[in-house]
């Protein structure tokens, strides 16, 4: 049985897990105003906050000040969060914290490296939409408004590939990378694909509902998509074969509620934030309600069987 916790009248932006290698992993969830609450995943004792609602990119990223800031950007356990969320900037960080990928919202990239400040260069690339970033060996990728996907080790381009995906005004554009497996995943709310570094396609899937949110475990063997037609939660493996799938106010009903009094989300809570960790741990938020729970308590899907 998990556990669920109501944080907010608004719906929560994001959920990450926060593992150390060695205790078990605490719980990042930011709120619509960009502060970021911590918590124990085994139990959701709560472990403090961190402001950064009036937080700014400075002109200067070497500024004193702002260095102060960086080394703060971290949970309670010292790990380095991975991923910040600013106004008009996302930071993904590497797990030591020697490598930072800012996204500013109007397209532009930044790479850090142990305190310099490279910006990669567009060349004809369009406006950088989503981003990801290989937190073990520092491969970044980045998906543009010209349906070109532009890969970097580092500073260093390593390709740029046309993936056609929906560019309209619906489309709901997603990026996950695991680490150390040179793949990544990109949805624009139809379909799902995974690449290789050299932009090729390896797996791809038509959806049959419109997916939001999207998380992949670092080890690349679970997938997780936020159906937001029917608010289900759907697990798949690391060929994109579904595994796994339960409503999310039905895992919220199972969950052991942490307040003493709390409600369930409303009817018109959607599927706001998602992620999965290497152990089956699902956290996932509806609305401004917090749960984590585990793959095995989602109803498993029958598999296709060998003809005798």
């Amino acid at each position: 049985m998990g556990w669920r916790l109501h944080l907010s009248t608004q719906p929560v932006a994001a959920v990450h897990f926060v593992e150390d290698g060695v205790r078990a992993p605490q719980l990042a969830v930011w709120d619509s105003r960009h502060n970021v609450h911590f918590y124990e995943c085994k139990d959701g004792t709560p472990l403090g906050e961190l402001r950064l609602a009036e937080q700014r990119l400075p002109g200067d990223l070497n500024e004193p000040d702002w260095r102060e800031v960086v080394d703060t950007l971290r949970a309670p356990n010292g790990r380095f969060l991975p991923a910040v969320y600013l106004n008009r900037a996302t930071i993904l960080q590497s797990w030591d914290g020697r490598l930072r990928l800012y996204h500013q919202h109007e397209g532009g990239l930044i790479l850090e490296i142990e305190g310099r400040h490279i910006a990669l260069d567009r060349e004809q690339d369009g406006r950088y939409l989503v981003v990801g970033l290989d937190r073990a060996l520092g491969l970044s990728c980045a998906y543009s408004d010209q349906g070109l996907l532009s890969v970097f080790q580092q500073h260093v381009r390593v390709g740029t590939f046309e993936v056609p995906l929906a560019l309209d005004m619906d489309a709901r554009l997603n990026l996950a990378v695991p680490e150390a497996m040179g793949r990544m995943l990109l949805c624009d709310g139809e379909q799902l694909l995974m690449l290789d570094s050299a932009g090729r396609i390896q797996h791809r899937i038509r959806l049959h509902f419109t997916a939001g949110a999207l998380a992949v475990s670092p080890d690349g063997q679970l997938v997780a998509v936020a159906d937001i037609d029917d608010n289900l939660v759907r697990v798949y493996d690391g060929t994109l074969r579904p595994t796994h799938q339960k409503h999310a106010i039905d895992l919220m009903a199972e969950a052991r509620q942490v307040q003493l009094l709390a409600s369930l989300p409303g009817r018109k809570a959607g599927l706001s934030a998602l992620d999965i960790a290497n152990d089956g741990g699902i956290a996932f938020a509806l609305g401004g309600v917090i749960c984590v729970t585990q793959v095995r308590l989602l109803d498993e899907l029958p598999q296709p069987q060998p003809l005798l």
